[in-house]
Parts: C-alpha cells; structure tokens; sequence
C-alpha cells in the first residue's frame, strides 16, 4: 500500500515539475513573438490556423513535455487506485491525464482533437482538484486543493462563455493560464503530500466505494 501511494506522490509531484519547465523553455526558446496574454500555452507546439509551420525546438519540447506528463498522471491515477485510495475521488485524474497526453500528442495546428483533448483538460483539471480535497483528512489541504478548483473552473467558465469580457482584461492567453496553472501547482503539492502521507503519517480515504 505505501509503495502504491509514494510512487503516485513522486509521479504526481514530477509531472508538476515537468509540465511547468517545458512550458518555460519553450517560452524561452520560441524564435517568434510570443505574449501570454495572447498567445496561448498550446501555441508552443504549434499555432492554431496556421500554414502548418511549427516553432521549433519549442513544439517538441513543449508535446513531449505534454505527453510524458499526461503519462505520469495516468500512472499515478494507476497506483492510487491500486493503494484502494476512493476510486470516487481519483477518477477525475486519470481523466485527466489522458486529457494532456492527447493534447501532447494531436498538436493544436495539425489535429481538430487537441481542442477536445484540451477542454477535458480544463474540465477534469479543475474537478480533480476538488474531489482530491475529500481524500485528506488535513482541513488546509482540504481548503486549498478546494480553491484552487474553483479558481480554475471559474476561469474556464469565463474562457468559454464571457471572452468578450474576460479577454480585454487578461487575454485569451491570460485566462488560460488561470485555467492551467491552479492544476500545475496542485500537482505538485497533491504529489508532495502524498509523499508526505506515505513516508509519515497515512490519512487517505482508502474505501473505494
């Protein structure tokens, strides 16, 4: 049981790290003019309506990075499930990650896919957040995982029925990263708690039913 649950706290607390650096350097790298406010992250591996021209080394970086991440995830979802952590509680994640593994994987100028991908990203993210908070007995994890869900369904609620609104203050690519970034940091402090629970003091939810 405990090796189940550090692995999915490692797997979870690394893909954090993953994601968040390959988005950074290919930031860093992107030889044209990049904008977070306009440009959004799935940019980086390539432009929407584009002729099929691709930034590189950035769109490598940035889908591999996507999809060895969304490989992580789905892993971690595996082990949890296999520690008999509430399946009701984890099976937003392995939603989830199959979200960022197709996002990764169906480039947003090459497949109409990586917008479906990315929607169950944004969807899923926001709610795993939420239902992870029930698995703590911990009222700060509780509270915090709990906000950061919110923070980022209310900005993909925003992004999908109040651009003309939200998009003059912050951008498309502004909103997004109010989407996308509560998930990357819960992540990382999901996956260290975890490690925490494991090597210290188990408080998981453990009935599946």
């Amino acid at each position: 049981m405990k090796k189940y649950i550090l692995a999915a706290g490692s797997l979870l607390f690394l893909s954090g790290l993953v994601i968040v650096m390959g988005i950074s350097t290919a930031e860093a790298l992107y030889p044209a003019t990049y904008v977070t406010s306009k440009n959004v992250i799935s940019d980086l591996g390539g432009p929407a309506l584009s002729t099929g021209i691709t930034y590189q080394p950035s769109a490598a970086i940035f889908n591999w990075s996507m999809i060895l991440t969304g490989l992580m995830v789905i892993a971690a979802y595996f082990f949890l499930f296999r520690a008999k952590v509430s399946i009701k509680r984890i099976f937003p994640i392995g939603i989830m990650g199959l979200g960022i593994l197709g996002a990764g994987a169906f480039p947003l100028h090459v497949n109409s896919l990586h917008l479906f991908f990315s929607v169950i990203v944004f969807i899923f993210g926001g709610i795993s957040l939420i239902f992870s908070s029930g698995i703590s007995s911990i009222k700060s994890f509780r509270v915090i995982t709990t906000l950061l869900g919110i923070v980022s369904l209310c900005a993909s609620i925003l992004d999908a029925f109040f651009p003309n609104f939200i998009y003059p203050i912050l951008g498309r690519g502004g909103i997004e990263r109010w989407i996308v970034y509560p998930i990357i940091a819960w992540l990382c402090i999901f996956g260290g708690y975890l490690i925490g629970d494991a090597e210290f003091s188990p408080k998981l939810q453990l009935d599946k039913k």
